[in-house]
């Protein structure tokens, strides 16, 4: 009743201040909210209690139904429906608050939950701590265990980010799609625009009173009936005029069931002038109406359509049809009228313009209700592919790389690396800049972020990111410690499917160039640095490493002191399994210029380290070993050697076995020697005028002066015994191209043969 009103608007009032203050505590407190799509679902259910509140929504409806009240059909078939969209519009209310409110539940539920697994966890005073013994851990009681498999059970888990962000776009989309099913399909349906009143029989049943009483007036016999008749005829008369005012198209009353065709009992007893007269006065279609004077009105019927339309042209569905039977003659009410005395009333209506109406809307449907399936899939689809399909799918990708080639996770690693330290790309309008600013601000206020710090911190990243990175860390750690010796072992294991791992792998001959460098007494190093040696070993591992890299070689392995470096030869498929090394003698030739050349550059870079200077000053290490310098010592070697791993179950080290990989850790020993006559002996025939007159041609050939150069050099090459071969070869350089520097020289050429 209306006197429980006032109770109804103020629990109203209350829970929109509560909302309310929900809605306002959120946007403060809860990241990922304001602004966001459950924000604005949370202000249109909350802003939707106002309008149960009767003390507003009784003005606003009161404004709205004032004035004259509308009399006319089309206004009343207005009204009706804005009546019918007004409550779908109710219904779509009531179910974004029945969201919310399971939203809210689902909140308390949580909240209860975390209450009591912190009860669970809290320890009140005089309890004991559960601590494993030596026979093993703890057992709780029983009814503990029962409780924690039931947690376990409910699924008490924390959830992960992935399903949990999956989680709530396909509620955000079930949301959307059931709200634009709810308002768009009742939009789409036939009642929504086409009323259709059975206002056609009723006035074929008010014809139908007026003929069955003119018919029985006449028909009676009894002189007072007969005085009535002429009344009961003119009521049928007008009657039929009435009828035809309302339901013939195009006139200002006419409705939407048009009339086309009419079969009635009597004639009309008005003159055509009288009709003409009455369809002028109500500005109906005369013409439409003439034929009423036809004794055609009592058999078969007269054609009222201004189209000319008859029955005939209208399917089954497009029609309807209104059917009397008018008794004429005066019988009791128990008995029945015989067929000679019944006259029948029969009126067609046309309904094509309803049916094509209806087909077009179900057409319409049709096609709205599978545009909406088809990006419900799509959208359904997509985020199950970017935060799940996809991470998988460049998952797989990058365990097949590692797969073909281990050596590929390392550089697979620094490039993630690389792209995780760029920026994010910035808007590139100054709207968006301007509202990604505003929107920083507000999140800096809200959750006291330090203004000075200008470092933006990302979300979490995704699980399955976490995964993605996880691979590509354990690939590069992997190609690491195995090194390219180890590749076979890393490849043949990731292609066995069985789950088992097997590092005992076969080893198989290669040919390569094996390098050793080792440091120079490094045993009274390790005796004066301690544990500082490891850091000492590094920084010298580093500059190796480093270089070797940079010349096409690999580090296999540390040995206390050494160093075993390798250039392999290059491999070629001759078939899809089966890989061979080259045997191209330029390509050879080309890895044992840059193997030399990389053992130069670490002799350089050892002695211009800063870092390394550092150890010539200290101390302790210049009382054990006075004027201490690193020094390393080289040795080079090329031949055949086994790759593959060496070691048990336990412990696995991908290495090279060969008499050549110790031939060259000898070489790197007897380097040491430096006055052995054996190693040096290949310079006896160089005199110092030689070696002067050489770098001076080399110099005018670096600095681009070669028609000088030229002459120096010429000189150069028959200062010893035999032709200079390096002479020789930068005079048949620089006699390509005429004795004449190319524009583009710089000091140097690029080694393109062998």
């Amino acid at each position: 009743m209306q006197s429980a009103d006032i109770y109804f608007n103020i629990v109203n009032i209350v829970a929109l201040f509560f909302f309310s203050l929900e809605i306002v505590l959120s946007s403060i407190g809860k990241e990922d909210y304001f602004g966001k799509f459950f924000f604005w679902l949370d202000v249109i259910s909350t802003a939707s209690l106002i309008f149960d509140i009767t003390w507003v929504w009784d003005p606003i409806q009161s404004s709205f139904s004032g004035g004259s009240a509308a009399t006319d059909t089309s206004q009343i078939a207005r009204a009706g429906r804005a009546g019918r969209a007004g409550s779908r519009a109710g219904r779509v209310i009531r179910i974004v608050r029945v969201v919310r409110l399971i939203r809210i539940a689902k909140l308390y539920k949580h909240a209860v939950e975390t209450t009591e697994r912190e009860r669970h966890d809290t320890v009140l005073p005089g309890e004991l701590l559960d601590t494993p013994d030596e026979e093993g851990p703890a057992h709780s009681p029983p009814d503990v265990e029962e409780e924690k498999e039931e947690n376990a059970e409910e699924g008490m888990e924390p959830e992960s980010r992935v399903g949990k962000k999956l989680s709530e776009l396909t509620t955000r989309r079930v949301i959307i799609l059931v709200l634009v099913m709810l308002l768009a399909i009742p939009l789409l349906d036939e009642t929504q625009w086409v009323d259709n009143p059975p206002v056609g029989q009723y006035g074929i049943l008010n014809i139908a009173e007026f003929a069955e009483a003119y018919g029985q007036a006449t028909t009676s016999g009894v002189s007072s009936f007969q005085v009535d008749a002429a009344v009961y005829k003119q009521g049928y008369d007008f009657s039929i005029l009435t009828f035809l005012q309302y339901h013939v198209q195009g006139n200002p009353q006419g409705l939407n069931n048009y009339l086309i065709y009419i079969r009635m009992p009597y004639s009309l007893s008005l003159s055509e002038d009288a009709i003409r007269e009455y369809a002028t006065r109500n500005n109906m279609i005369t013409d439409a109406i003439v034929n009423l004077k036809s004794e055609d009105l009592l058999d078969p019927g007269v054609v009222v359509n201004p189209a000319g339309t008859v029955p005939g042209d209208l399917r089954t569905a497009e029609k309807s049809t209104v059917e009397f039977e008018v008794c004429e003659d005066f019988i009791p009410p128990t008995e029945q009228c015989s067929n000679s005395a019944q006259r029948p009333i029969l009126a067609v209506f046309t309904l094509r313009y309803e049916v094509v109406m209806g087909a077009a809307l179900n057409i319409a449907k049709t096609v709205f209700i599978c545009l909406v399936l088809a990006l419900g899939a799509l959208f359904f689809s997509k985020d199950a592919n970017e935060l799940v399909l996809n991470p998988i799918e460049r998952m797989i990708a990058k365990v097949e790389k590692i797969r073909q080639n281990p050596m590929v996770a390392a550089k697979l690693g620094e490039k993630e690396a690389e792209e995780a330290e760029k920026d994010p790309e910035e808007p590139k309008s100054g709207v968006a800049r301007y509202s990604r600013a505003v929107t920083e601000n507000i999140t800096r206020y809200r959750f006291n972020k330090n203004k000075n710090n200008k470092k933006k911190k990302g979300p979490d990243p995704y699980e399955t990111l976490i995964l993605e990175k996880t691979i590509i860390k354990i690939g590069g750690l992997l190609a690491l410690g195995f090194g390219e010796a180890g590749g076979e072992i890393i490849a043949n294991n990731m292609k066995n499917s069985d789950g088992g791992l097997n590092a005992m792998v076969a080893g198989r001959k290669i040919q390569a160039i094996f390098g050793f460098c080792d440091i120079r007494q490094f045993t009274d190093a390790t005796e004066v640095l301690r544990e500082n040696v490891m850091m000492f070993v590094n920084q010298i591992a580093e500059i190796v490493h480093s270089i070797v890299d940079t010349f096409s070689g690999a580090a296999n392995k540390n040995i206390g002191d050494a160093f075993l470096l390798v250039w392999r030869f290059p491999e070629k498929d001759r078939n899809m399994e089966v890989k061979e090394q080259t045997e191209d003698a330029a390509i050879k030739a080309k890895l044992a210029d840059m193997s030399v050349m990389a053992f130069l550059k670490i002799m350089a870079a050892i002695n211009r380290s800063s870092v390394l200077a550092q150890y010539r000053t200290n101390k302790a290490l210049c009382n054990r070993i006075p004027n201490y310098k690193v020094k390393m010592g080289f040795g080079l070697h090329v031949g055949w050697a086994i790759e593959g791993a060496i070691g048990s179950k336990f412990k696995v080290d991908a290495s090279y076995l060969s008499p050549n990989v110790n031939m060259a850790s000898r070489f790197s020993v007897y380097s040491m020697f430096d006055s052995d006559p054996d190693l040096i002996e290949m310079r006896e025939h160089v005199t110092e005028k030689f070696m002067s007159t050489f770098r001076k041609g080399y110099a005018l050939y670096e600095a681009g002066e070669w028609q000088q150069a030229r002459d120096v050099l010429e000189k150069a090459k028959k200062m010893l015994e035999e032709e200079d071969g390096p002479s020789c070869t930068l005079l048949d350089y620089m006699e390509t191209f005429q004795f004449q520097a190319p524009g583009a020289w710089e000091g140097f050429r690029a080694l393109t043969e062998k």
